[in-house]
């Protein structure tokens, strides 16, 4: 019994203080991930247009265990960026709003949606956030700036956004590596074998069947 800690030290490879070490930097390593994504996020939804999918995907093929967990910070992240481009275009338009639309080089935009967001129902702005391709810091600068309210707009935040990224969870977790190359590459038919093809032919039947609920309930209730 006395001579077991140090079998098993030779069958590891390892002492219990070099364990408890990569362990640490196991942790450590996946804190930084999970930082990585939520700022990712923010800074897509309030500033700048990057390819945060990618981002969130690449993350999430490196540490599957805590997918829902990163898919859970992506959200959180457009959600609070989403929430200061909507200050910006109400309270600090004059500075810190036009700056993001020049940044953007979307001034024409900008008045495009201005003119239209008095317009806008629920369903509408889950079109802009979620299908259109608009970028989404000069989306939130015009709610904040034309006054629409910031309750529905997180609301559609959450709905385009927070369904985008559970399915781009779904997809990692079936498909693995494969998602992040047809994310880079362009998805070809002619890559997929029948039951590749039946799995994305599901995951999507699925998606939207869920986004029509959500989206249908969430008009019926605030729209």
């Amino acid at each position: 019994m006395q001579r077991w800690p140090f079998k098993e030290t030779q069958q590891t490879g390892h002492t219990p203080d070099q364990q408890q070490e990569a362990s640490n930097s196991s942790a450590t390593k996946s804190g930084g991930a999970q930082a990585g994504v939520f700022l990712a996020a923010l800074l897509e939804s309030a500033v700048v247009p990057i390819p945060v999918e990618a981002i969130v995907a690449g993350h999430m093929l490196a540490d599957l265990r805590r997918l829902w967990r990163l898919v859970l910070l992506a959200t959180l992240g457009c959600l609070l960026g989403a929430l200061a481009g909507y200050a910006a275009g109400a309270l600090f338009f004059s500075t810190v709003g036009e700056g993001i639309i020049r940044l953007s080089h979307q001034e024409a935009l900008f008045g495009q949606l201005q003119s239209q967001a008095q317009q806008w129902h629920l369903g509408t702005l889950l079109l802009v956030i979620g299908l259109a391709p608009v970028p989404f810091p000069v989306v939130a600068v015009v709610a904040g700036f034309s006054g629409y309210p910031v309750a529905l707009f997180l609301l559609a935040v959450l709905l385009a956004r927070g369904i985008r990224f559970i399915l781009l969870g779904v997809l990692v977790h079936v498909f693995g590596e494969r998602t992040l190359r047809w994310m880079q590459n362009g998805l070809s038919v002619d890559s997929l074998n029948p039951q590749q093809i039946r799995r994305i032919k599901c995951v999507w039947l699925t998606a939207l069947w869920t986004i029509s609920i959500l989206i249908g309930l969430a008009i019926y209730v605030f729209g």
